[in-house]
């Protein structure tokens, strides 16, 4: 398990599904920076096949143009995330 100030990651590796949880005051920006922590570590093991993004303990205030760029952000990642499933619980 790898962590941050308001986001920790888990990989399963019997699973393949790498985890990510959020917690406390977030922002978009910060949801960005820990995905991008986790690239630019090579936090992802290459045999991921699924994401399950947890945002039950966050507290977020998000407005409907940030969650749209969120695709986007995914789309200029393909090399991590491109084929792959992104549940998000909410």
């Amino acid at each position: 398990m790898w962590s941050g100030s308001s986001y920790e990651f888990h990989f399963d590796p019997k699973t393949k599904i790498f985890y990510k949880k959020h917690f406390g005051n977030i922002t978009k920006e910060e949801i960005f920076s820990s995905w991008d922590h986790a690239i630019e570590n090579d936090l992802i093991p290459s045999d991921t096949v699924g994401f399950i993004v947890d945002f039950r303990k966050a507290h977020y205030a998000l407005k409907v143009k940030d969650v749209k760029s969120m695709p986007s952000y995914f789309n200029s990642h393909s090399a991590i995330f491109g084929g792959k499933k992104i549940a998000v619980i909410v």
